[in-house]
């Protein structure tokens, strides 16, 4: 009998806390090594009551989610035999996780996206990288305007489970990018604030996956 891949960890009541909501579910082939299959299986958050606030802000131009948090858990297919350790996999995964991260964010028709510099932050004592991208919405039905956006990406590993967490958010306000008059609150926040709360996820991910 086949069985459904774990769901991923993830600190659900944080997120809400934060103003995210579930917005999706699904398991994909992420990309194969030799004869084993690693497949992922994610769950994604967005904040909707930002991007409702942005959508009807500029009239539009931004349609699209303003910040989000992905958790992706990564199931080897066949499982990895005995003896084999997923710390011999590590460097691999984390060079598939940012190629593929970029590539999809090309995918999704942004512009000038690069990869950025990569940061360590402490978790209980345990070293967590971190990668930064930014990239450009040039919003194409408003050609005067464009769109910063920030990316970030982890890879967590810990006793034999891996897990990719990717998140997005503007790279400054919303409200500063679009020169919005009276913004309601939502909009207001800057990088270093939507900085802090990813951080904040990230170290939540991490106790769950630790836990």
């Amino acid at each position: 009998m086949t069985t459904d891949p774990p769901a991923p960890p993830v600190p659900e009541a944080m997120l809400t806390e934060a103003g995210f909501e579930l917005v999706e579910r699904y398991t994909e082939t992420l990309f194969e090594v030799g004869t084993v299959r690693i497949e992922g299986v994610t769950h994604r958050y967005e904040d909707t009551r930002s991007s409702e606030a942005a959508r009807d802000a500029t009239d539009g131009a931004v349609e699209h989610a303003i910040r989000f948090v992905a958790v992706t858990r990564l199931v080897f297919q066949p499982s990895l035999p005995f003896g084999v350790s997923l710390s011999m996999f590590t460097s691999m995964l984390r060079r598939e996780a940012r190629s593929s991260f970029a590539a999809q964010l090309q995918d999704r028709g942004l512009e000038n996206v690069e990869r950025g510099s990569s940061q360590t932050l402490r978790f209980d004592g345990s070293r967590v990288r971190v990668r930064e991208y930014s990239a450009t919405d040039l919003l194409a039905e408003h050609t005067d305007r464009s769109f910063s956006l920030s990316f970030r990406l982890s890879v967590l590993t810990h006793r034999g489970t891996a897990v990719v967490v990717t998140a997005g958010f503007p790279a400054s306000s919303v409200a500063e990018q679009f020169d919005l008059t009276d913004p309601p609150a939502t909009l207001t926040q800057s990088a270093a604030e939507y900085q802090a709360t990813f951080e904040t996820l990230l170290d939540g991910v991490y106790d769950e996956l630790t836990a």
